[in-house]
């Protein structure tokens, strides 16, 4: 909460990023300003767990790194459109519903670190395996359109 965070820059009413952390650092600063807009991209590619996987965005990954929230929603754009994702992280069970951009695949991991789980798409069982990062599941990859992904366990 000091003069250099970005709590400050709310607290002093700004509703996008300065270009400093407060005027006292620089008085002709702008309010809309890339670098501090930096957690913005950390959230959707790390928490939400978006990232392009091919050129344009041909391919994506969506892996989300919710770790304790309980719910996470977000809009995603894309060169091909925007991805939706909402996140419900309840005590034996992870729900994503996510949204595919037409022209887009999407590789899916689910953070569960349980050994035993089952996993649906769309309410139908899948068989899941694990990937390379330890407390994940791969849930496949799909095409462009809606999905709910529930791994209980």
């Amino acid at each position: 909460r000091d003069r250099r965070s970005w709590y400050n820059m709310l607290a002093c009413g700004t509703t996008m990023t300065y270009e400093a952390w407060d005027d006292s650092f620089k008085p002709n600063q702008d309010w809309n300003h890339a670098w501090g807009a930096a957690p913005a991209n950390i959230i959707m590619r790390k928490l939400v767990g978006v990232e392009p996987a091919a050129p344009g965005c041909e391919r994506l990954c969506v892996r989300p790194q919710t770790s304790s929230l309980r719910h996470v929603e977000a809009t995603v754009p894309t060169i091909r459109g925007s991805v939706e994702v909402s996140i419900d992280n309840l005590p034996g069970l992870y729900r994503l519903h996510v949204t595919v951009p037409p022209n887009t695949s999407a590789r899916i991991a689910l953070p569960v670190a349980a050994d035993r789980f089952k996993l649906t798409r769309n309410g139908k069982r899948l068989r899941a395996g694990r990937t390379s990062r330890k407390g994940f599941i791969d849930a496949g990859e799909v095409d462009s359109g809606s999905y709910v992904f529930e791994a209980k366990y």
